[in-house]
């Protein structure tokens, strides 16, 4: 699955919290994986304001499912 709000409604994740994480990370994570959907080159399309949020969503997720798993 290529769409990380679908994975998670597959998985049963109602948080909206998260799901909105998800929402805003979903084209970032398309461009890490196909660096061509930048248009352009990725080092040149994100800041470092751009790329401190996303690593501040990614953060939260990853800490939400580490919750969920009982290791946080």
């Amino acid at each position: 699955m290529r769409n990380l709000v679908a994975l998670a409604r597959h998985l049963g994740v109602t948080d909206e919290e998260i799901l909105e994480a998800l929402r805003r990370l979903n084209p970032h994570y398309r461009v890490s994986r196909y660096p061509d959907a930048a248009n352009g080159v990725p080092m040149e399309v994100y800041s470092e304001r751009i790329a401190s949020e996303l690593v501040g969503l990614s953060e939260r997720v990853v800490s939400w499912v580490r919750k969920l798993l009982g290791e946080g």
